[in-house]
């Protein structure tokens, strides 16, 4: 038994190794021009052999790839033959375009909850070079100038090129750590609307909302020539007074040196501390840990820059936190029952819950400046409450309420925006948007409405991407709109429903389900059919033409972008179609050059128009 205990352990060991993939260091520059480099023509490019297609009846595909680093960058170059390339909406998930993933890897090989996915197009717009996921969130925000990233077409190949610095995805550098996770998939399109995946490691979540990914460990061999030093702190975050940090430095030197290790510490821009220590390096590559004299600093977010011999080799930044008692806190506003009311007591809860959870969460290599500001305006608002004040009461702009659910009876979240000139005197309507998939609530914090004349309310949904057609998600739709209207001085005649993406799918169903509810919907770039999409058996299609009957008596905005591969347009025409035939006040906009994304000035000015017209 013991003797096939050992066997077994050693065949793991051997499926490890064979598992991993080794990255070669590149000493000779780099020019990105999408063209196959001469440094390749002695190097061997693997192919991405895991190919699936959205038709059997597809063409073959094949395509190789090549990974390689320097101090500084990741490097991947991927070829095939053709002579055109697509560039169809999103391409990085539609066609022609890749997504890479890197992320930590796991015991056992299991899957990761710690990566980034980043996405890149042959496009000028926003989804040219993109980072796509954070450890499982929706992070949507388009990469830099420093990010390098083009296509070429050469005697009947197809070149895409990557240059990417490490620092665009901290804290991820190979010096620092024994492997990293990888995987790389390039989305070829065919035909209108069919694609053709080839993946390093087939993972069916790659592209999904709150889901681990698959990954190869990657091992990156020594650089070989001197090539400088980069440094990592071993955290980037931690409660005044706690034991010092480490300062680890990595890299290259052809000699033993002794060099000098300067630490300096900002604050919002001055200089607060300074530490110079000296420091050994052998030859060779090498890591050195240094201790950084951190207790003494104040809460706050420092950035520091690290220099070796005058030589900059990093900046960092850490968020250096007060202690938090959260039962401390909610003891001492339970003595103020008579200052604030329910709802502000609500709101004060999930407010200290959020910073509990957050801190909880963060990992080390993670500093946070929105926590850091979070703890220091939620200990503003209690001061006001000691001082006889209710600060929620008398909030103004995008922030965030708590009500009590009658469902489970948990504090549960919605985003508000209430106009600065708010008077409890008038009554207001009500827009109530529903947000995209990957999205929460918050997203109305970095969404478009009129300023105005409005009360604006997103509810939470109790999900991320269950467009919204779960009991739980429509009951916490009605329950926050109930909640605002506690709060506000609504006008009850005039609550309008609007949604993006996911949610406009959510208007759909949220209608469907409460059509007394609402005096006029607005779709933004919607599917009539979502739900059955995401799996989800027995959701309302509604392209059945028997479940629109309440939708003809109300007035309906939509907008769809005709290139919108994400939610097809085609499926949004063909519902206006059903909806016109009994319906005279559907306002249908489309833009033929737009995907799936947000509207353009001149269709968002049709929007806020049309919400205006239906405030009235």
């Amino acid at each position: 038994m013991k003797k096939l205990v050992f066997l077994l352990l050693i065949c793991l060991q051997i499926t490890l190794v064979f598992a991993q993939e080794s990255v070669r260091f590149i000493q000779q520059e780099i020019v990105v021009d999408g063209v196959r480099p001469d440094f390749l023509s002695d190097l061997h490019m693997r192919p991405l052999q895991h190919v699936h297609k959205t038709n059997d009846l597809l063409p073959d595909f094949e395509a190789d790839y090549f990974l390689g680093y320097t101090e500084e960058h990741l490097y991947i170059f991927i070829e095939y033959d053709g002579d055109s390339i697509v560039s169809r909406d999103r391409a990085y998930q539609n066609g022609d375009g890749f997504h890479f993933t890197m992320g930590f890897p796991q015991p056992g090989g299991a899957d990761t909850d710690e990566f980034y996915v980043f996405g890149f197009s042959p496009s000028a717009d926003w989804t040219n070079k993109m980072r796509w996921y954070y450890n499982v969130d929706l992070s949507m925000k388009r990469l830099g100038d420093d990010v390098l990233f083009e296509t070429a077409i050469d005697n009947g190949k197809v070149g895409f090129e990557l240059l990417i610095p490490w620092a665009a995805m901290p804290p991820y550098h190979p010096w620092f750590y024994d492997a990293l996770g990888f995987n790389l998939c390039f989305v070829k399109a065919v035909e209108k609307q069919d694609k053709i995946y080839a993946f390093m490691e087939t993972d069916p979540r790659m592209q999904s909302e709150q889901s681990l990914r698959k990954y190869i460990p990657l091992v990156f061999e020594e650089p070989v020539s001197g090539s400088g030093y980069s440094s990592m702190p071993d955290r980037h975050h931690f409660f005044a007074g706690d034991e010092a940090l480490e300062m680890v430095l990595a890299g290259f030197t052809e000699t033993n040196i002794k060099s000098t290790l300067t630490l300096e510490f900002f604050r919002e821009g001055l200089l607060v501390h300074k530490q110079v220590t000296p420091v050994h390096l052998d030859e060779g590559f090498s890591v050195v840990s240094v201790l950084v004299e951190s207790q003494h600093l104040k809460p706050g977010v420092y950035e520091f820059a690290v220099k070796l011999d005058d030589v900059n080799i990093g900046s960092h930044t850490v968020s250096v936190f007060e202690p938090f008692n959260p039962a401390a806190i909610l003891e001492g506003l339970s003595g103020h029952k008579g200052t604030i009311d329910a709802g502000s007591h609500h709101t004060f809860s999930l407010q200290i819950d959020e910073v509990t959870r957050a801190l909880e969460q963060l990992r080390p290599y993670e500093s946070s400046s929105l926590l850091t500001d979070k703890m220091f305006s939620l200990m503003e608002l209690v001061s006001k409450v000691e001082e006889g004040k209710d600060p929620i009461r008398n909030m103004r702009g995008v922030f965030r309420r708590g009500f009590l659910s009658e469902l489970d009876h948990t504090i549960r979240p919605y985003s508000v925006y209430v106009p600065d000139d708010y008077d409890p005197q008038n009554e207001y309507p009500l827009l109530v948007y529903l947000h995209g998939s990957g999205q929460d609530d918050r997203a109305l914090f970095n969404t478009d409405f009129p300023k105005e004349g409005f009360v604006v309310l997103a509810p939470n949904g109790r999900g991320t991407s269950n467009c919204y057609a779960t009991s739980e998600a429509q009951v916490d739709i009605m329950e926050a709109i109930q909640d605002v209207r506690r709060q506000y001085n609504i006008n009850s005649d005039r609550i309008i429903l609007s949604g993006f993406s996911m949610g406009g799918y959510g208007v759909y169903r949220t209608f469907f389900e409460h059509p007394e509810v609402f005096s006029a919907l607005a779709i933004l770039s919607g599917h009539p059919d979502l739900a059955s999409k995401s799996g989800m058996d027995g959701a309302p299609n509604f392209l059945d033409e028997g479940l629109l009957v309440d939708f003809y008596q109300v007035p309906i905005f939509i907008y769809h972008g005709e290139q919108d591969l994400n939610c097809p347009f085609e499926l949004t025409e063909r519902l206006v179609a059903l909806l016109q035939t009994r319906n005279n006040h559907v306002q249908f906009i489309t833009d033929e050059d737009a995907g799936h994304g947000s509207m353009g000035l001149e269709y968002k000015t049709a929007y806020f128009k049309w919400l205006q017209e239906m405030a009235r």
